[in-house]
């Protein structure tokens, strides 16, 4: 609802303000390497952040506690998305792995394979049927959320995509 900010640092900490006044509501401690994603979720007082530590975390935003670590990824969790239901958190990294956690037992649903390159960014179209994946390889991927399969490959950059967005019709992709 826009009414916090978080952000990630190179001090292993994550901080959430009040945007209205800036006051400091939570020091999340617990990372041991730089932060270097952070998502809210759409659903709930949840926040998840990724880390070069290869690990994910999800915080409440109610208690200030951390509620869940998931580790599986091998190399720095370069980035993660909420499904637009709020069910789902997938992650990537730079192991070349996409993986999709249940919020709610916290166990890995499955991962996306089917290229060789680190994930630099991912964003959900609004009806969650499509997952975008920016990759260090110069392309986006579609990927299909019910099938788990590439739809599409978009080439064009000359360097790695390191962004990817949705807009909030899911008519156009930004990369």
């Amino acid at each position: 609802d826009g009414s916090l900010i978080a952000s990630g640092s190179g001090d292993r900490t994550i901080r959430v303000w009040e945007a209205r006044t800036g006051l400091v509501l939570h020091v999340f401690e617990g990372h041991t390497n730089v932060v270097t994603a952070l998502a809210f979720s759409p659903i709930s007082m949840v926040l998840a952040s990724g880390a070069w530590d290869q690990t994910v975390r999800l915080w409440d935003l109610s208690s200030g506690r951390l509620m869940a670590l998931l580790a599986g990824h091998t190399s720095h969790v370069s980035s993660l998305v909420f499904s637009p239901d709020g069910t789902t958190l997938v992650t990537g990294g730079f192991d070349q792995t996409i993986r999709l956690w249940d919020v709610d037992t916290y166990q890995v649903l499955t991962m996306l394979r089917g290229y060789s390159s680190w994930v630099w960014a991912l964003a959900f179209s609004p009806d969650g049927g499509t997952l975008a994946s920016a990759h260090h390889d110069q392309v986006v991927r579609l990927w299909d959320t019910s099938s788990r399969a590439i739809r599409a490959t978009l080439d064009g950059h000359t360097h790695e995509v390191s962004a990817v967005d949705v807009s909030p019709n899911g008519a156009t992709l930004a990369s």
